[in-house]
């Protein structure tokens, strides 16, 4: 998808002819490139893997709006296997705006030890790649 066309481009530069048309399209192109690394989302659209810090009740989606979400995974590890997926009854996506917020607190890993203190200090991760 363009985010622009080479007739605005034209309209703008005051260009009628098509002798620059070859030129014209390559700056275009670099400037596409140059906004979408700046902007840090892909404005086509398609399909997205996103990885967030845990301990957060908000994920701000890179790449949006956003149609669905497949699953939200949180996994210290990063391992994200289908046992770490949580159920969508716990958070709401805010598709326009791309923020998938969490109903029931901060996205963290379930305790494996429950009573004891401190016994899961592994999973209070803020890695950048925990959900």
């Amino acid at each position: 998808m363009s985010l622009d066309t080479l007739a605005n481009v034209k309209t703008r530069l005051g260009v009628s002819g098509s002798a620059d048309d070859s030129l014209l399209n390559l700056l275009l192109d670099s400037a596409e490139d140059w906004i979408i690394n700046w902007c840090g989302r892909d404005f086509a659209g398609g399909s997205f893997t996103e990885y967030f810090p845990g301990n957060v009740e908000h994920l701000l989606l890179a790449n949006f709006p956003v149609t669905t979400v497949t699953s939200v995974k949180v996994d210290p590890s990063g391992a994200f296997g289908s046992d770490t997926i949580i159920a969508s009854s716990t958070y709401a996506l805010h598709t326009e705006r791309g923020v998938i917020q969490s109903k029931v607190g901060p996205f963290v890993a379930v305790p494996k030890h429950t009573g004891l203190v401190n016994a899961d200090r592994d999973v209070w991760t803020r890695s950048p790649r925990a959900v």
